[in-house]
């Protein structure tokens, strides 16, 4: 296990948890490309000082049997990343910021390895067990 640094992005965090925030109700430019277990998958290109060749993907749906607990420790946490994520072929954390802020390094399936350095963090919004 990686020792606890302090995070070092926490203006880049922050920025990006207020541009998320506002795509999260966005309607703007989002195309739905499928519909998996009942989830609607929806994916946004941008152009400019945002641009990038991969798009911005979320997906809106209801997941049962599971608290908004142990949802969010799916969705963050590497070593449960597999049971969601089939292009994963490995990854592992480097370091760890909080219980919920990490940087992460993955090797994504493809046609050649993809090596990616993420940093995982959780907004503060209160989740609860309930």
């Amino acid at each position: 296990m990686s020792q606890q640094t302090e995070l070092p992005y926490t203006a880049e965090r922050d920025q990006a948890f207020a541009f998320l925030r506002q795509e999260a109700e966005s309607t703007d430019g989002w195309e739905e490309f499928g519909n998996e277990r009942g989830v609607k998958m929806e994916k946004k290109y941008f152009s400019g000082d945002n641009s990038s060749a991969l798009p911005l993907v979320r997906g809106r749906g209801i997941v049962n049997g599971l608290t908004p607990r142990q949802f969010l420790a799916l969705v963050i946490y590497p070593g449960a990343r597999k049971f969601w994520d089939e292009r994963l072929e490995e990854g592992h954390t480097m370091e760890r910021y909080t219980v919920t802020e990490l940087k992460f390094h993955s090797i994504q399936k493809s046609v050649s390895r993809h090596h990616v350095d993420v940093i995982l963090t959780s907004a503060k919004s209160g989740v609860s067990d309930s």
